[in-house]
């Protein structure tokens, strides 16, 4: 899957190809440093420092696109009841974890587990019902 995403995005410096790969759902820093490292043969600290700074990159924009897609969606009648139901029935199975939203989503992150990056940690934080801000930061240091 990474091989034909590389070839799609042959024409391009290999740093920015790293960068992108870092900040793509589907490899985040976990593909990318590999590609970096054996597809372009850069040095281990050039190619984690552009896919970090590649998922770095992704989370405020992903949040603040989460939120506002919540936004609009609710004005539709159907899509706001179905958000407001879920929205209630994840608040009711997370209550207790309010005190430490911002250590789990951390951690949540920072566990190298498929499916456990930057994009998840996002959708995560906004479940929680996370401020952007706040959740940015959970993130971003998870990432790191």
């Amino acid at each position: 899957m990474l091989d034909t995403i590389v070839h799609a995005l042959r024409g391009l410096p290999g740093e920015l190809i790293v960068f992108l790969l870092g900040a793509m759902p589907i490899s985040e820093v976990r593909g990318a440093i590999p590609v970096g490292a054996w597809t372009f043969h850069y040095d281990i600290p050039k190619t984690v420092g552009l896919a970090v700074l590649g998922n770095l990159a992704i989370v405020y924009p992903l949040l603040v696109f989460l939120y506002e897609f919540s936004h609009r969606c609710r004005r539709i009648p159907l899509c706001g009841r179905f958000l407001d139901w879920w929205f209630a029935r994840v608040q009711r199975k997370l209550e207790r974890a309010n005190p430490v939203k911002f250590w789990a989503v951390l951690l949540f992150v920072a566990v190298p587990f498929p499916l456990t990056g930057a994009w998840s940690g996002c959708v995560a934080a906004y479940l929680l019902g996370m401020r952007a801000r706040t959740a940015a930061g959970a993130v971003a240091l998870g990432i790191l």
